[in-house]
């Protein structure tokens, strides 16, 4: 029985892969590609009679699958959670997760999988990752993995834990007996201390400030009606909603054509900016520009590039792929 066992998130995931190579090779295109497959049963347990349904319906509807087609099938199945039932029958005493924000979804195949391993006696979930997000709920299945008996259901624990600011603040209390925090300067206590400035500016412009003051407004006209309505501030989703349309027009975003948006480079915040890096470059100094709105640093990159040249500016967001990534940052 050996001390220590070391599982992929790879592993974790399940193996759907071979799953859609082995029935797109039978019935060619009729699962569309890898990518629309995951989409389409990651709600399902791999291994679920629900799941084996589902994919027969889909096939039938271009040909039945022979005995023998059928048996492979139910074949790689059986692989696909080969992983946790052999972490089962080495009986772990203890199992720590790392990224655990990932399996936050219930009906996703991690979480599923993860359930499979619930009766270990001891268990460690790591995160370096807010949890929460803008649902409680997100916590939910890693708490009902943690402790079964405590938080039985989804629906007792947002009727225990609704989205509210009282509800978040309930399970606040409630995770304080859960929760082993580390914040940075308990790990890294020579880590240099971080200086913050803030630079205020204007919109110049007398139409967007018109514009600005009148979103406002709405805003606080919509706060005080929901308050009005049901006795307390609206979920915290619901606010950042509201909040977003103000941080994107202040961020130079406009609406155009419906729901397009555009930025606007001729704005305060980047006439600010440009001061502030011409600077930084005069010394030397490199210099990590983060938004929120893929737009914004879109936009600033075909900026930088022009006045300081391609090979001065790396570029990274959510959609760049790993080894791009790691490219990226080397060039930095």
């Amino acid at each position: 029985r050996p001390r220590f066992v070391l599982v992929t998130y790879d592993a974790l995931k399940g193996q759907l892969f071979p799953i859609w190579k082995y029935l797109d090779s039978l019935v060619p295109g009729c699962l569309g590609t890898y990518k629309e497959f995951q989409q389409r049963y990651q709600r399902y347990d791999q291994f679920s009679q629900e799941f084996q349904e589902a994919l027969k319906r889909t096939l039938v509807a271009h040909r039945p699958l022979s005995q023998q087609e059928e048996q492979e099938l139910l074949k790689k199945l059986r692989r696909a959670i080969g992983t946790f039932e052999a972490i089962k029958k080495l009986r772990p005493k203890v199992l720590f997760l790392d990224e655990a924000h990932r399996l936050r979804h219930q009906e996703t195949i991690q979480s599923h999988a993860l359930q499979s391993l619930n009766d270990v006696p001891r268990k460690i979930l790591i995160t370096a990752t807010p949890l929460v997000g803008r649902d409680p709920a997100y916590l939910w299945p890693l708490l009902n993995w943690l402790f079964p008996g405590e938080y039985p259901s989804l629906e007792a624990f947002q009727r225990r834990f609704p989205n509210t600011l009282d509800g978040r603040f309930e399970l606040y209390i409630d995770l304080k007996q859960h929760l082993l925090r580390r914040k940075k300067k308990d790990v890294l206590p020579d880590f240099p201390p971080i200086n913050v400035t803030h630079l205020r500016v204007s919109l110049s412009d007398p139409v967007d400030e018109a514009e600005y003051r009148r979103m406002e407004t709405d805003f606080k006209d919509w706060l005080k009606k929901e308050l009005e309505r049901t006795g307390h501030l609206p979920g915290v989703e619901h606010i950042f909603v509201q909040l977003l349309r103000l941080i994107q027009f202040t961020s130079g975003l406009r609406v155009v054509g419906g729901n397009e948006m555009r930025f606007e480079p001729t704005n305060p915040k980047v006439e600010a900016l440009d001061g502030f890096l011409k600077g930084k470059k005069a010394l030397g100094e490199k210099v990590v520009i983060f938004s929120r709105f893929r737009e914004v640093t879109l936009a600033l990159r075909q900026r930088y590039q022009v006045l300081y040249g391609e090979q001065s500016v790396s570029y990274m967001d959510g959609r760049v792929g790993l080894k791009r990534r790691e490219k990226e940052i080397e060039r930095f």
